[in-house]
């Protein structure tokens, strides 16, 4: 380390001895902050009774015989702009600027539910200030540590089994553990460019249409063993799709516009 970095040290006892306590301050500048716009929507104050309400009162709850003479596309196009304009009545838009965190690649779910948890203690405790609040919060803060650690050690063992012997391999697992991959660049130094890619692709189609146009066309078979139809569909009430629902996991894709 460069001795202009190293400001003040202390040696207590200062005499010649091995087990003196040796306190220095280093001169070493924080990284600046980064900070990031997001778009996300005010759920704290969003009124699920009142969302209900205007939800009923919406064409998507009309009498199935209204949707007879409108097409799949339609029903979804209808689907997504009456859930919208909802949320961005009861839920709107807003942007907001929070500090730019990048996550570790071994910070998945089951790591997040865990902080969310911990947090929740941290709040239970600040509200109530009792030692059975106090000392549920460091347990959980010690089971949040412990399973960080298992997360972290697995990720990475993971990694190393994986390169096997290839040393090119785990030496470039290596490096992003130490963060010397930062300064490489993973855009292509040859020139290529979106049309080459595409007749790349284009030109290989081609050659597998030009090789095989003189192969006798396929043939299907259909088996006579299968006796069974599908020529109808059975009806299902409102109370089994609501289970349906419920037992789903809470999970939705982005093509969704409300979340489960």
């Amino acid at each position: 380390m460069p001795e202009s970095h190293i400001v003040v040290v202390v040696v207590d006892p200062a005499e010649i001895s091995d087990h003196s306590l040796v306190r220095f301050q280093l001169f070493i500048q924080r990284p600046p902050l980064q900070f990031v716009d997001v778009s996300t929507r005010a759920w704290k104050s969003f009124d699920t009774d009142c969302f209900s309400d205007d939800l009923l009162r919406s064409p998507l709850c009309c009498p199935p015989n209204n949707y007879s003479d409108i097409s799949v596309d339609e029903l979804q196009q209808l689907y997504d702009t009456t859930l919208s304009d909802l949320l961005d009545k009861h839920a709107p838009r807003r942007t907001v600027r929070r500090r730019h965190q990048p996550m570790t690649p071994w910070f998945d779910a089951d790591c997040s539910a865990a902080r969310r948890r911990t947090r929740a203690f941290e709040r239970r405790y600040r509200r109530s200030k009792l030692v059975s609040d106090r000392a549920a919060w460091i347990a959980q803060v010690r089971s949040l540590h412990q399973l960080y650690a298992r997360k972290q050690n697995s990720y990475w063992m993971a990694k190393v089994a994986d390169a096997g012997g290839d040393s090119k391999k785990l030496w470039s697992t290596l490096d992003a553990v130490l963060c010397k991959d930062r300064s490489r660049s993973c855009l292509p130094t040859d020139g290529l460019s979106a049309n080459d890619f595409l007749n790349a692709f284009s030109s290989k189609v081609e050659a597998v249409r030009t090789s095989t146009a003189s192969a006798p066309a396929p043939t299907y078979t259909v088996g006579t063993s299968c006796t069974s139809v599908l020529d109808a569909f059975d009806a299902i009430d409102a109370s089994y799709v609501q289970k349906l629902v419920l037992s789903a996991p809470n999970k939705n894709c982005a093509l969704d516009p409300a979340p489960t």
